[in-house]
């Protein structure tokens, strides 16, 4: 409340104005480096060196760990995002026989962009000629597959497959 009400915050809530830790675990070989640097003696160097090296790698895997989620939640977004029409809707002038309506009513592709080890590569728009006119498309590159999306007419936030 204090901070909302000081001019200098502007409108500001205190934590905002915190550094948050991971700022302060990167600052960590830097100094490190900086313990090393003034240091004479060569075996504590070598610790010094050593405990470096730790936190570096320990440094690299967070940020293994960060681009992975921020990935992830990348691949959640897409999914929830894709509408995949049923192969009723594709072709709705096709015969169906009545016992097939049901099982080919569901998309099987509901859950096929998620996946723990899949990386995006690259997304984008794509101009496309589809049927001789010029058709704004969406285009994702996975580490595995290729996905081109066009919008849905009648849904502007939606993407259909």
């Amino acid at each position: 409340q204090w901070c909302n009400k000081d001019v200098r915050c502007k409108k500001l809530q205190l934590t905002d104005l915190l550094v948050s830790p991971v700022h302060h675990i990167m600052k960590i070989p830097l100094v490190i480096r900086d313990i090393q640097s003034r240091t004479d003696d060569l075996e504590e160097k070598a610790v010094i060196s050593k405990i470096h090296e730790m936190k570096e790698h320990s440094l690299r895997e967070l940020d293994d760990k960060m681009k992975w989620l921020k990935n992830f939640d990348r691949l959640l977004e897409i999914q929830r995002n894709i509408v995949w029409p049923s192969v009723l809707e594709m072709d709705p002038k096709q015969f169906y026989p009545e016992f097939l309506k049901g099982p080919l009513s569901r998309q099987p592709c509901e859950r096929l962009i998620v996946s723990p080890r899949r990386q995006i590569l690259i997304e984008g728009p794509l101009m496309m000629y589809d049927v001789g006119k010029l058709t704004e498309m969406f285009v994702i590159l996975f580490d595995d597959m290729l996905l081109i999306t066009r919008k849905k007419k009648a849904l502007s936030k939606k993407v259909s497959f």
